[in-house]
């Protein structure tokens, strides 16, 4: 029962929300104790905050926890818009890092905003209420970001968004860590940047986009300048119901039998067994703790060397940033 409270405790400080497979999968790695859904719910019913999110697929939160990762996540980018749709506010989320690929679904999401007391819901537009000042909640260089968007935009290609941000004292490296992983920064088509939740003008976007494109494929693969693997994809419906992701035939011979999947800071998510007769690796238990749904990207890069798997998720956005990378 101690530990079971000790978890939930800091998931949610971690993340700000969890889910009850989240907690039965870390007790049996501490304990090797396989627990129930029933068990584990009845122990966290002894917290006077805790709050249902979506109690059929196990998520909940601790409405008083002071520290709460999501919920700054979402000040943030409601402190750059007036109202935000909830899918790209979940876009939003999902590109955080330190999100580590946990992502509300988004049933979750929009109760969570029904049970925030600054957030105004209408249908599925968030307002924040009061208004948030990004001064309060951005640092330096989103700020700058943001200063330059709001002066320059609202819409920017990447090439004079990134040579003004050079212009503010923002590192190249550090432009391209925030396109990729700042909540605030939304691609709105290849190669043109803006600020989530913007009113954007019919075709101004592709009026500014470079004019070569890529060709959007729902799967693509290749090796790394480093000799590793990388393959990203869509999610399907089936892949979320059976959690299998396939790996292309050509690469699969190169993967280790098992393989350990981790976040971009390098958190443990699951120990992944690679099936040589159907080239594929099995997700389910990721998928069902991180809350990903059909559409969303998800890209593994397979660290051969050090058996590790690095996973990636986005919206469409992640495409272009993740193979701009490899």
């Amino acid at each position: 029962m101690k530990l079971i409270l000790q978890i939930s405790k800091k998931l949610i400080s971690h993340y700000g929300i969890t889910n009850v497979a989240e907690i039965i999968e870390q007790v049996f790695q501490k304990t090797g104790q396989a627990l129930t859904d029933k068990y584990v719910i009845s122990i966290l019913a002894v917290f006077k905050n805790f709050s249902w999110l979506d109690e059929s697929k196990g998520w909940f939160w601790l409405a008083s926890t002071k520290r709460n990762r999501i919920l700054s996540i979402i000040r943030k980018i409601l402190s750059v818009c007036e109202s935000i749709n909830l899918h790209e506010l979940r876009a939003g989320i999902g590109k955080s890092y330190r999100m580590e690929g946990l992502v509300p679904t988004t049933r979750v999401l929009l109760e969570l905003c029904k049970q925030i007391p600054w957030c105004k819901v209408e249908s599925n537009m968030i307002t924040a209420n009061p208004p948030i000042m990004v001064e309060d909640v951005l640092g330096n260089h989103e700020l700058r970001m943001y200063q330059i968007l709001k002066e320059q935009g609202p819409l920017m290609a990447t090439v004079e968004f990134e040579a003004a941000c050079l212009n503010f004292g923002i590192a190249r490296n550090s432009f391209y860590q925030y396109l990729s992983y700042s909540p605030i920064l939304n691609r709105y088509i290849s190669g043109v940047y803006g600020l989530r939740g913007a009113d954007i003008p019919p075709g101004l976007a592709e009026s500014i986009a470079p004019t070569k494109r890529k060709v959007f494929s729902k799967t693509d693969y290749g090796w790394t300048n480093g000799g590793d693997i990388w393959v990203i994809r869509q999610l399907s419906i089936s892949t979320i119901h059976d959690g299998r992701f396939s790996i292309p035939t050509a690469l699969s011979q190169y993967l280790p039998e098992s393989i350990m999947l981790k976040s971009v800071d390098g958190t443990i998510l699951q120990n992944l067994q690679i099936d040589k007769n159907y080239h594929s690796v099995n997700i389910r238990s990721f998928l069902k703790r991180s809350g990903y749904e059909a559409g969303d990207y998800l890209a593994l890069t397979f660290y051969l060397s050090k058996k590790e798997a690095i996973a990636y998720m986005g919206g469409e956005e992640i495409w272009d940033d993740f193979i701009a990378k490899n």
